[in-house]
């Protein structure tokens, strides 16, 4: 062989062992592929106590999250900022688009839609996010008593749906997307005892706290006061309302309370605890 063919040769090959290291350096190794637009959001559904009972509310946990803007997170040294991590903008409250469809049980294990007389009410009332990006967005929503009561005992799942449409930019989205959903299943069971009852009330007294109703709040929390003095959340729900009204003295007795039953070495480290005492030293001076 000549030896000017040989060296063209060797230089095609050297120029084509460069082009596939370029190729290779920066399409797989190259840290900015995690930057790159492909993000999708993603639902997750939660039941808080999976093992309900009826005639008590039952809270479903709603997350959206960003998936690619959390993993590039994890990726980052905590030392540098990282204004490229890509957050997804919001056109409305994504709260507004969920909707939930219900299955029970049966016979043969077969998950049979269930009609729902009332929709879950959503307990959340922080202010809408404009952006999702490292961090979750979360909020709950509540079967009401009555439903929970209607339903009966059995094994259920619920669906919940998210419609982007309006929400959030097409790009943003996998082909076909207009919906994110996950489901998750719980059981109900008659209460068993004073103690479950109890626990009925308080978060029976917790979902109409949240729907702004404090005759039924105070109503609730009282009962699982009598049913069982340790339900610390039960005093607060109830404190919250009766201020609420304007009934100042009966708020600080029910804070007074709440502060009585706590165990002595528990009560120095109990979130509750301390915003219960400085709430009473406000109302107190």
């Amino acid at each position: 062989m000549r030896p000017k063919i040989k060296l063209v040769i060797l230089a095609l090959i050297g120029a084509f062992a460069l082009l596939i290291y370029v190729i290779f350096e920066t399409r797989i190794w190259s840290p900015s592929l995690d930057t790159a637009p492909t993000l999708s959001p993603e639902l997750e559904a939660s039941v808080r106590n999976p093992q309900g009972r009826t005639g008590g509310p039952i809270m479903v946990h709603v997350r959206l999250h960003n998936p690619q803007a959390a993993r590039i997170a994890r990726q980052t040294d905590r030392t540098q900022a990282r204004p490229d991590i890509p957050g997804i903008p919001l056109g409305t409250d994504w709260r507004l688009h969920v909707t939930f469809t219900l299955s029970r049980q049966n016979t043969s294990g077969t998950m049979i839609p269930v009609k729902m007389e009332t929709s879950p009410q959503l307990l959340s009332t922080t202010e809408p996010e404009k952006n999702l990006g490292v961090v979750s967005l979360m909020a709950i929503w509540a079967l009401s008593p009555q439903e929970s009561e209607r339903l009966g005992e059995g094994q259920y799942e619920v669906r919940v749906d998210l419609r982007t449409v309006d929400l959030i930019p097409d790009q943003y989205l996998l082909p076909d997307a207009d919906i994110l959903s996950d489901s998750t299943l719980f059981s109900l069971a008659a209460p068993t005892g004073s103690q479950e009852t109890a626990q009925i009330q308080e978060d029976t007294a917790r979902f109409y706290s949240a729907q702004g109703d404090c005759a039924l709040t105070i109503q609730h929390a009282q009962q699982a006061i009598q049913l069982d003095a340790e339900r610390y959340l039960a005093y607060w729900y109830a404190a919250d309302c009766l201020a609420a009204t304007g009934d100042t003295e009966a708020t600080i007795s029910t804070l007074e309370q709440l502060l009585a039953v706590f165990p002595p070495g528990a009560a120095g480290g109990n979130d509750l605890y301390v915003a219960a005492k400085a709430w009473l030293e406000r109302l107190t001076p």
